[in-house]
């Protein structure tokens, strides 16, 4: 009753800028602006499409003021979901944002810093889920996934071993793929990057 849909228009329609890379966690988008890459940029919440501040579809509303610095003062590598937070990876260090329990001046539910944990990544295409929980390689080439105490070395020796085939060079380009298939037995995280002479490096 306190919007007037004849007079009012929406503050915070601002057009998406361009983007290295993003993803959707929760009811908004986040994503890593190229431009100033120390910070996350994230759109409107299709939770307060209800608003007056906005109309249209949430992922396409990016106002100016919807960015975090990343608390390290690093530059972002890379971005992910999981469990409807967004996972921010930049230089030595990772960091969660969430939504739960924070509030926008207006009383909207807004992102913040959830925690900060050492453990980079090798870039954007180097996380995957599994069933078995996330797992990431890190820009010093090593399998890690999240425990309840922050991320944590699982591989062993063997398979460092193998992973350091991957050429630093090639390091950034590295892909983790998780495979399934019951019905045939097999359940697999695959590592998939090159080496120094660029011949492709499976673990």
């Amino acid at each position: 009753p306190s919007v007037d849909y004849n007079s009012e228009l929406p503050t915070r329609n601002d057009t998406p800028p361009a983007f290295s890379k993003m993803c959707f966690a929760g009811q908004r988008a986040y994503a890593i602006d190229p431009s100033d890459p120390h910070k996350i940029r994230f759109s409107e919440s299709e939770a307060d499409a209800i608003s007056p501040y906005f109309v249209g579809v949430a992922p396409n509303c990016w106002p100016a003021d919807n960015a975090l610095y990343f608390p390290t003062g690093e530059g972002c590598d890379a971005v992910h979901e999981y469990k409807g937070d967004c996972w921010v990876w930049a230089g030595q260090h990772m960091g969660i944002l969430s939504e739960t329990g924070n509030y926008s001046p207006n009383g909207l539910p807004y992102p913040a810093w959830a925690g900060i944990y050492v453990g980079g990544i090798a870039g954007q295409r180097a996380f995957v889920n599994t069933t078995y929980g996330p797992f990431w390689l890190s820009n010093r080439k090593q399998l890690l996934t999240m425990t309840g105490s922050g991320p944590q070395i699982v591989s062993s020796e063997y398979e460092a071993g193998l992973i350091t085939k991957i050429s630093d060079a090639n390091l950034s380009s590295a892909e983790l793929v998780y495979f399934r298939d019951s019905a045939k037995g097999i359940d697999r995280l695959y590592i998939l990057g090159k080496d120094s002479t660029n011949a492709p490096v499976i673990v």
